[in-house]
């Protein structure tokens, strides 16, 4: 069997499949990856920012130091994902003065069992940077709506709009 080659970097761009549901993890880095994120007034202005950059919605995130992790999905399926991403991070600019990095590391969902592993990894991230010891104790996190994987089906996500406990 031939080995297939490692990528360095994801395919551009999310694919959409009419027989599942589009729900997209995301990790988005600061401009040369100072660690200025992770605190109370940068969250306060992200979750803004993407209340009001609303052609997808955003669930679950850890905001790291450097970086960000979210789960999102489409409130269309005519919506770009990419330039959604850079409307966002523009607002972010705009509002704080810090810069993102151009592009992002985005991964769709292929399934209950892939979401459920993809959020275990970036709820754990916490612990393995040894920022905090408990993945439940650290304070930038939250879930602004509920995505739910529906039996390979995605029929819009449920509403929740309840941010994690501090």
């Amino acid at each position: 069997m031939a080995k297939l080659p490692h990528r360095r970097r994801p395919a551009r761009g999310v694919s959409w499949r009419d027989d599942q549901p589009t729900i997209i993890l995301d990790t988005v880095c600061v401009r040369d990856r100072r660690p200025i994120l992770a605190n109370e007034a940068f969250m306060e202005s992200l979750v803004e920012c993407w209340e009001e950059a609303d052609r997808f919605l955003v669930g679950r995130f850890v905001i790291m130091p450097d970086h960000i992790h979210y789960f999102c999905a489409p409130t269309s399926a005519e919506h770009d994902f990419t330039r959604w991403v850079m409307f966002w991070k523009s607002l972010v600019t705009r509002r704080t003065g810090i810069r993102m990095q151009s592009g992002e590391w985005d991964t769709r969902i292929r399934s209950e069992s892939h979401y459920a592993d993809r959020w275990e990894y970036v709820r754990w991230n916490p612990v393995r940077k040894a920022l905090v010891n408990d993945p439940d104790a650290w304070p930038f996190q939250g879930e602004m709506h509920r995505i739910v994987w529906n039996s390979g089906r995605w029929s819009g996500p449920v509403e929740a709009r309840q941010r994690r406990p501090r």
